[in-house]
């Protein structure tokens, strides 16, 4: 124990000598302890902890391969709009399969505009999680018809930091990215989806992807949810 302390009072004393290296080495050591945490909070809310839905074992992603790609091929890619209909037209036996993509966003209305990251999802997508929404109501098939009353579901942190935490949000027409919006639903405080991004949305509005202009095969946009 007292070899402990003659080194770590050494050790201080060579830091009090050195103010230049001490700073620097704070500054490294501090960097380094935050990128640690925040991919230790992505491994621990994708890998470790179990998905914050219904029925997380029953859900599963699916994807683009291109294994003959030069440099080793392309996994876990994108699908296509085609891609994703004719995997919904196959897949029979699955109650459902849903497409997103993500987005920034301008969020107009609710006094000084707002940035947000927007998740543009099937109309199934979240019922298919299995979160009830803490106020209002989820997406639905309804709202993804191409053409339908554009309308959207925030997240309960959008909720406060955006309007308040004003319970007469669902009375709210907005605007996104300049479109007329209307807010049918708030989700329970923590919800996120999908998990693990960086940046998680804060709002989900309906792709309305038209299956008779789904955009070409080269367009990898979407991800699918199964």
């Amino acid at each position: 124990m007292q070899s402990v302390l003659r080194e770590v009072r050494q050790a201080g004393r060579s830091l009090g000598r050195n103010p230049g290296f001490t700073a620097a080495a704070v500054a490294c050591l501090g960097l380094g302890i935050g990128a640690m945490t925040a991919i230790f909070s992505v491994v621990n809310g994708v890998l470790l902890q179990p998905l914050a839905y219904g029925k997380p074992e029953g859900l599963v992603r699916l994807y683009t391969e291109f294994p003959t790609f030069p440099g080793g091929g392309l996994k876990k890619f994108w699908t296509s709009g085609p891609e994703f209909f004719e995997l919904r037209r196959d897949l029979k036996q699955w109650q459902t399969l849903d497409a997103w993509r993500l987005s920034g966003v301008n969020l107009a209305g609710t006094g000084e505009p707002v940035r947000a990251t927007a998740g543009f999802v099937s109309g199934t997508l979240l019922k298919t999680l299995g979160v009830k929404p803490q106020m209002g109501r989820l997406l639905t098939q309804e709202d993804d018809v191409p053409g339908a009353p554009r309308v959207a579901v925030i997240s309960s942190e959008l909720w406060m930091r955006a309007f308040g935490g004003d319970a007469g949000v669902l009375t709210r027409e907005v605007r996104l990215d300049g479109q007329k919006t209307n807010v049918v639903g708030v989700m329970p405080a923590g919800f996120q989806f999908p998990p693990g991004e960086t940046e998680p949305p804060e709002l989900w509005t309906p792709l309305q992807l038209d299956p008779a202009r789904p955009g070409g095969r080269g367009g990898h946009n979407f991800y699918i949810l199964g």
